[in-house]
């Protein structure tokens, strides 16, 4: 599996060969994005539930807006499938609703368990790219003028003349 991650000021203390990354990535201007128009239901409440936190920690801007919307996309389409499907399995308390009757009459898979499995693979992925699950907050640094970790950055930065 790999190594874990390691910060750049570990890098630069064990004595990376190669050149330790900025510890500040490139940063568009800070401005907090406006759900797209369309957007409704369970999407536009994890819009809400999230974006603020996200922009506060420096990980959000307007340039985001089509990636965090498709993150509060795949998590609509994951609420209401397993909504479906825990409405399906209260008439179905033998299967669950997870097994259907096909055309012919034959048993299958509920397609509701394949469109949940997706949409979830598709939540982490983009959760991921926002830190949002604690393998994915190792990969990024979330720092804000002001905190002290940003002058701790700074300093790390002039000390190894990154």
């Amino acid at each position: 599996m790999g190594d874990k991650p390691k910060s750049p000021d570990l890098k630069a203390i064990d004595g990376s060969k190669r050149k330790v990354r900025a510890l500040h990535p490139a940063q568009p201007d800070r401005a907090m994005p406006d759900p797209p128009d369309h957007m409704n239901g369970a999407a536009l409440n994890e819009w809400h539930r999230a974006s603020a936190e996200l922009f506060e920690l420096g990980l959000l801007s307007r340039v985001d807006r089509a990636a965090f919307a498709a993150y509060c996309e795949a998590w609509s389409r994951y609420v209401t499938a397993r909504e479906t499907l825990d409405a399906m399995a209260r008439e179905d308390p033998v299967n669950n609703g997870l097994l259907i009757r096909n055309g012919n009459g034959a048993w299958a898979k509920n397609p509701l368990v394949s469109i949940i499995a997706d949409a979830m693979r598709d939540v982490m992925k983009f959760a991921g790219e926002f830190g949002m699950s604690p393998a994915s907050r190792t990969r990024i640094e979330a720092i804000s003028a002001g905190s002290p970790n940003h002058a701790r950055a700074k300093a790390i930065s002039q000390k190894y003349g990154l």
